[in-house]
């Protein structure tokens, strides 16, 4: 007596994944400031800023916002100042004071994407600080891409959650570059060294 085969269905899903490192070369600088201070800065980026990456709308999407925040936030504090250095390490080891007049310390605060894609926001933890460690200023500076008809619809996935991040991370950078003598602290430093920012 003959059995039958039994009939085995294999069903496969396939999923697609997609990673983005967001495109670090900025060619629209954020606008120049009224006043450039005379003093060098040294930034610092923390590992976690320096490697940042969130989900994007589906869990297999991941968005790498590292690099492109240090290189935007370079430019950036490099048309605010003089001159900029990198920091290192913040706190710097015992003895080891930073070559600059002022430290600034940023960090990532919070990412968010839209499913569609059309809208994003990010926002940044600044804090400033003395060469000796002493906090002048401590604030988070957002940034939003919030006009669906700036983003190409039509655009890959991935090339959307480029573009409406580079937007978003524009804005928080114009956003700093306007704000950043207004701190109550660091207005307060720049004219203790005779500088007057204006009303």
């Amino acid at each position: 007596m003959r059995f039958a085969r039994p009939c085995v269905l294999v069903a496969a899903f396939v999923l697609e994944s997609c990673s983005v490192t967001v495109d670090p070369d900025f060619d629209t600088a954020p606008p120049p400031i009224a006043q450039r201070l005379p003093f060098r800065v040294g930034v610092y980026y923390p590992p976690e800023t320096r490697e940042y990456h969130a989900n994007g709308p589906t869990w297999l999407d991941v968005i790498y916002l590292g690099p492109a925040t240090v290189a935007l936030f370079n430019d950036t504090f490099g048309a605010m100042f003089n001159e900029l250095v990198e920091v290192p390490q913040w706190p710097p080891p015992a003895g080891d004071r930073p070559s600059a007049d002022i430290v600034v310390a940023l960090s990532v605060d919070e990412f968010w994407l839209q499913p569609d894609a059309t809208r994003c926001g990010i926002s940044y933890r600044v804090i400033a600080y003395t060469p000796d460690g002493m906090a002048l200023a401590n604030w988070v500076v957002p940034g939003l891409a919030l006009d669906p008809q700036k983003i190409d619809a039509k655009l890959f996935r991935w090339n959307q959650y480029n573009e409406v991040a580079r937007v978003a991370m524009l804005d928080a950078a114009r956003t700093l570059a306007g704000e950043f003598s207004y701190q109550p602290g660091i207005r307060k430093w720049l004219g203790d060294r005779g500088i007057t920012v204006p009303d």
